[in-house]
């Protein structure tokens, strides 16, 4: 057995095909390959992968349940009283930000809100809404501005906090912000951002397991979609509006 993670093209090609030669009997690959399909063909069935925080259709696959999180994230904000809603993503979304996206947008249907869904790569990336450019002051002060914003990923939702700052809109005070994922940073006490927790331990686990019983014969069949649970941590980034 043996745990791979992401690195460039070429040098993960190469890994892969030492680790063939030497026999090991199964991989696990702790984030998205940048060519996965060319990984695919290099493994060609020949040991069994299972991928842990990422998803590809011809391996197992242990992640997250990413439209839960979205879920959890657009309750959230309702329940504290928002009604304008934004999602921030990327502007080329994968799997994830897909699903991430459709189940804040199910949450937010179910009380009759439809949020605002800006694409944005931070930190200088171009903002748009509906495919226009458009820029934070008219999504952040305009009218129907948002008050409550669910950022796909922490790493933006910290980017966003200082795009608040720059336009001296308050966080919590004017404008809620939720992340996903708890990145270490998220914790410190000047961010305090509130986001959806990924187990990561429990997901490790479950991927080592799920390599093990394809090893021992337990597991066989197509390839299996294991989804772990996630949950909210409440902190400082999100509180009822004005």
């Amino acid at each position: 057995m043996f745990c791979a993670t992401e690195g460039d093209d070429e040098r993960e090609e190469q890994a892969i095909g030492l680790m063939l030669e030497n026999r090991v009997s199964g991989l696990v690959f702790l984030s998205y390959l940048g060519r996965p399909s060319d990984v695919e063909k290099k493994i060609n069935g020949q040991i069994p992968a299972v991928f842990v925080a990422a998803e590809e259709p011809w391996a197992d696959s242990v992640t997250v349940d990413e439209r839960r999180g979205g879920e959890l994230v657009a309750r959230h904000l309702i329940e504290l009283g928002h009604s304008r809603l934004a999602f921030v993503g990327p502007q080329q979304p994968d799997r994830a930000d897909a699903r991430r996206l459709e189940g804040f947008l199910r949450a937010a249907a179910d009380s009759r809100l439809r949020p605002m869904v800006v694409s944005w790569d931070p930190p200088d990336g171009a903002v748009t809404v509906g495919g226009a450019i458009t820029d934070w002051r008219t999504v952040l002060r305009g009218p129907g501005a948002a008050t409550g914003i669910f950022a796909d990923n922490d790493f933006a939702a910290i980017d966003l906090l200082d795009v608040a700052d720059a336009l001296e809109i308050r966080v919590p005070g004017d404008l809620s912000i939720v992340g996903f994922d708890d990145v270490d940073m998220a914790r410190l006490r000047r961010i305090n951002l509130t986001t959806v927790s990924q187990p990561r331990e429990a997901l490790v686990r479950l991927g080592v397991e799920a390599l093990l019983g394809r090893i021992e014969g337990r597991i066989v069949g197509d390839p299996h979609l294991t989804l772990a649970s996630v949950v909210l941590k409440v902190r400082g980034s999100s509180r009822p509006p004005h």
